[in-house]
C-alpha cells in the first residue's frame, strides 16, 4: 500500500459518509506498515489519539486491530499560523502538557512513545511586508526538536 506522508484521521472522520473503522481495516488488510497522523494544533494530540482508540475499538476483526494499532503513530505538532505563532509560549506550553499527558496514558500501544522530529532542516526566514526580519539557524524542525530536549522530552531528528 502506499500513503502519502501523513493524513488527519480525526479530521476527514468528522464526514459522516467516512467510517474510520472501515478505513483502518482497509490499510490493515492491504499490509500498510506507517501511518502517520499529524498535529496542527498545539491542543490536538489526546483527542488525535481518542479518535484512533474509537475507531480501533469498532474494528471486530483482533489481528486487524492490533495491526492498525502497529502501524499508526502520532505527531505533536504546530502549524505555522498566525495565532500560533503570536502565542508561540503558551502554544508551546500546551504542546507539552499535551506530550505528557500522552506519555503518562495508561495505554503504551498508541503513542509508540517516540518523538521524531521530521523534515527539512536549514534556515528559517522570518518575512514582514516583505522584508526580512530575521533568521534562525536549523529551520523549524532543528528549533522544535532543541526546544524539545531542553523540556527534558526525549527527542530525535531526522532530515
Amino acid at each position: 500500500m502506499f500513503s502519502d506522508t501523513h493524513f488527519h484521521f480525526q479530521h476527514f472522520t468528522e464526514n459522516p459518509e467516512i467510517d474510520g473503522a472501515a478505513v483502518l481495516s482497509a490499510m490493515a488488510e492491504r499490509g500498510c506498515v506507517f501511518g502517520l497522523d499529524i498535529g496542527t494544533h498545539s491542543d490536538d494530540l489526546l483527542s488525535r489519539e481518542a479518535c484512533v482508540d474509537n475507531a480501533i475499538a469498532q474494528i471486530k476483526n483482533t489481528f486487524l486491530a492490533d495491526k492498525a494499532r502497529a502501524f499508526t503513530y502520532f505527531s505533536a505538532g504546530i502549524w505555522p499560523a498566525p495565532e500560533e505563532i503570536q502565542t508561540r509560549i503558551k502554544s508551546l506550553e500546551i504542546l507539552q502538557n499535551q506530550i505528557t499527558q500522552a506519555e503518562t496514558s495508561t495505554d503504551s500501544d498508541t503513542l509508540h512513545r517516540k518523538i521524531i522530529a521530521i523534515g527539512e532542516s536549514v534556515v528559517d526566514t522570518v518575512f514582514s511586508g516583505g522584508k526580512p526580519l530575521a533568521a534562525f539557524i536549523g529551520g523549524r524542525i532543528a528549533n522544535t526538536a532543541a526546544s524539545l530536549g531542553a523540556m527534558g522530552l526525549p527527542v530525535s531528528m531526522v532530515s
